[in-house]
């Protein structure tokens, strides 16, 4: 198998660890869903070929439409947390969009955030805001120059 498929892998930023680096189909990506069922329905409905790992994951949906409903659709996805989930913008990151939420009750606060631009989505998650804010700027410029 190739190393990267048609290039995904090569827009997500260089893996930290080096078993995460390459790409998978849309199937075997939905299995480390935390809703399997739910995850493979959103990657089929949305046209998803192939995903992308790195340091975060790119996912490529089947047109620009699609990659919008991918994000919305990442985003709604159920957490594993009994804490309110709080939406927040990425100032400067046009389509952007961010949840933070605590797994439990004075837990350790989760960041998530997922950018779409062209056909393509982006996705990282942290306990680090900062480093959550980095992956998704540099995310969003790596896919824009792409010509995404």
């Amino acid at each position: 198998m190739p190393a990267d498929k048609d290039g995904v892998a090569a827009l997500t930023l260089p893996p930290s660890d080096a078993t995460r680096d390459g790409w998978v189909s849309p199937h075997v990506a939905a299995l480390a869903a935390t809703n399997v069922v739910a995850e493979r329905d959103l990657l089929s409905d949305t046209g998803v070929d192939v995903v992308g790992y790195g340091r975060n994951t790119v996912y490529r949906a089947k047109d620009a439409a699609a990659a919008v409903r991918l994000r919305d659709g990442l985003l709604a996805e159920p957490k594993d947390t009994t804490q309110p989930i709080t939406r927040i913008p990425v100032a400067g990151v046009p389509s952007a969009s961010c949840d933070t939420y605590a797994m439990f009750a004075g837990g350790e606060t989760i960041y998530y955030c997922t950018v779409a631009v062209g056909r393509y989505v982006a996705e990282y998650g942290s306990a680090q805001r900062v480093d959550v804010r980095q992956v998704i700027d540099a995310s969003y410029e790596i896919l824009r120059k792409a010509g995404s």
